[in-house]
């Protein structure tokens, strides 16, 4: 990791608009930068906690449950208990999130409705919210957000604890509070001020191998 990016702070739409074209210049398909996010964020997952063996990935409808599945992928892969917790069911996902979740139920994944996993479970992946929520955190969110802090299970944020603005840290109504957050590309400044820096708990960051371009 290097001291640049590590120690610089971004606007959550400067690193949607800028992620795509590094990746792109650094060889690297955005559904290829999906499968990173993942794997950086199981293996913070069982670096801080290598006891967990029952997993719960909860799993909203964008990108940020794309790598939610691919964590769970990867968990299930490696012998643990994992359940996802999808807080719409119905609704489809789109484009890389569709073949992250295709690969999840590819490799003998389901996905529930049900929260009362979430009681039983040694840890949580949050990927309910990513870094675009403007608003309110509204319902189906909400809920399992309050029981996910209320269970508490220590809890892995991907990118963004899920309820903090990405610009200003601000929580949205509710917010996750983690006790990691592992983010991506550029660290946005809404985990370093407000209440942002409280809900993050450790930040660990990971460029997913694009930051020379990403700076460019």
């Amino acid at each position: 990791m290097s001291v640049v990016l590590s120690q610089s702070v971004f606007l959550a739409e400067q690193v949607r608009d800028h992620e795509g074209p590094a990746a792109k210049r650094s060889g690297v398909t955005l559904y290829e930068l999906m499968e990173r996010a993942g794997l950086a964020t199981y293996q913070q997952a069982i670096s801080y906690f290598p006891k967990a063996s029952t997993f719960v990935v909860l799993a909203g409808v964008g990108n940020n449950a794309g790598d939610g599945y691919v964590v769970a992928r990867l968990a299930k892969q490696a012998g643990k208990q994992v359940t996802v917790i999808a807080a719409i069911s119905d609704k489809p996902l789109k484009g890389d999130a569709l073949s992250a979740q295709q690969a999840w139920l590819d490799a003998g994944g389901a996905m529930t409705a049900d929260a009362s996993a979430i009681e039983q479970a040694d840890i949580i992946i949050d990927g309910l919210l990513g870094t675009g929520i403007q608003s309110k955190v509204r319902e189906p969110f909400s809920t399992l957000i309050k029981a996910a802090n209320e269970s508490q299970v220590p809890i892995v944020a991907i990118d963004l604890p899920s309820g903090i603005h990405a610009d200003t840290g601000v929580v949205q109504g509710v917010a996750i509070k983690a006790a990691v957050t592992v983010t991506f590309v550029g660290i946005k400044q809404g985990l370093v001020t407000g209440q942002g820096r409280a809900h993050a708990g450790t930040l660990e960051f990971n460029d997913l191998g694009i930051e020379d371009a990403f700076l460019k």
